[in-house]
C-alpha cells in the first residue's frame, strides 16, 4: 500500500519550506509522522536521521551535509547529551537547510529555548489525521456497500480508532480480507500498535 496524502500535513510543510523556520510534528504512535515527511521529501534531497534509540547513530557535521533538508525523527526518545547538543548545533548553524522534528510528544524540555527563541511551527494529530476522503480512499479495496449503505461505519470506525491512521490501515487490511469491522477487529488492531 502506498502512503495516503494527507493534505493538512502537507500543506503545513510546503508553508514552512517557503517560511524557512523549523517544524516540529508532535502526534501519537501511528498517526503518520513520518510517513508524511518521507512523503513530502520523495522527489527532494533529505537527510533523515532518527532518534528512535535515544541517539542518533549518524551525525555528520552540518558543512558536510549536502540534502537540503534535515529530518531529525523521534526527537521526544532523545536522552544523550551528545545527541541534544547535536541538534542545538544544526539550529544554530542551519542557515539554508530546512529543518523538521517529530516526536510522540510536546518538544523536549531540553529544545523548548530554541523553539521559543526561533519561533517553531507547530504540526499535531489534528494536521496527522485522515479526511473522509482519504479513508474512503484507504478502503477501496474493501466491499463499498459498506461505506455506502451505512453513512455512520467512517463515523464509528473514526471514533474508535481515535483517528490514529495506522489503526486504519489495520482495520483496513482485515476487512480486506473479507472480515467485517467487528469489535474483535478494533481490538486485533490495537494489540498490533500497542
Amino acid at each position: 500500500m502506498s502512503y495516503i496524502k494527507v493534505e493538512a500535513i502537507q500543506r503545513k510543510l510546503r508553508q514552512v519550506a517557503k517560511s524557512g523556520k523549523v517544524l516540529y510534528i508532535s502526534g501519537s504512535v501511528g498517526m503518520g509522522k513520518t510517513a508524511a515527511v518521507e512523503y513530502y521529501f520523495r522527489r527532494k534531497s533529505c537527510r533523515m536521521l532518527s532518534g528512535m534509540k535515544g541517539y542518533f547513530e549518524e551525525m555528520p557535521d552540518y558543512k558536510d551535509i549536502e540534502e537540503n533538508a534535515i529530518f531529525f525523527d523521534d526527537i521526544s526518545e532523545i536522552t544523550d547529551i551528545d545527541s541534544e547538543n547535536y541538534v542545538r548545533e544544526i539550529l544554530d548553524d542551519n542557515t539554508d537547510k530546512m529543518i523538521v522534528l517529530a516526536g510522540r510528544g510536546q518538544v523536549p524540555e531540553w529544545l523548548t529555548p530554541y523553539a521559543i527563541q526561533m519561533n517553531f511551527e507547530f504540526a499535531d494529530n489534528s494536521d496527522l489525521q485522515f479526511t473522509k476522503e482519504n479513508l474512503k480512499e484507504l478502503f477501496i479495496g474493501v466491499d463499498s456497500s459498506i461505506l455506502e449503505d451505512d453513512g455512520d461505519f467512517l463515523l464509528r470506525l473514526g471514533m474508535a480508532c481515535s483517528q490514529n491512521t495506522l489503526m486504519y490501515v489495520l482495520i483496513e487490511r482485515y476487512m480486506e480480507n473479507g472480515e467485517p469491522y467487528t469489535d474483535q477487529v478494533r481490538i486485533l488492531a490495537e494489540k498490533n500498535i500497542f
